[in-house]
């Protein structure tokens, strides 16, 4: 190995790596959602891009409440 970091994915390792499909992938890049750099009529996408993707994500997660508090039920 040459020892030089990869900076950013294909559309299919960041299809894969995300778990979504290539059009999603497109999708996301036309929608502003992914930015993506155009090498001729390949686009790759920096991986630092999909990690802030993920942590957007999480960030912006809320686990489920239990039944019980929903309903407002008393312990």
């Amino acid at each position: 190995m040459s020892g030089i970091q990869r900076v950013a994915l294909s559309v299919a390792e960041t299809a894969e790596t995300l778990g979504v499909s290539h059009d999603l992938v497109y999708e996301m890049v036309a929608r502003g959602e992914l930015p993506a750099i155009e090498l001729g009529r390949r686009k790759v996408i920096p991986i630092v891009a999909i990690e802030r993707l993920i942590e957007v994500a999480i960030d912006g997660f809320e686990p489920p409440r239990a039944l019980s508090t929903i309903a407002g039920a008393k312990h």
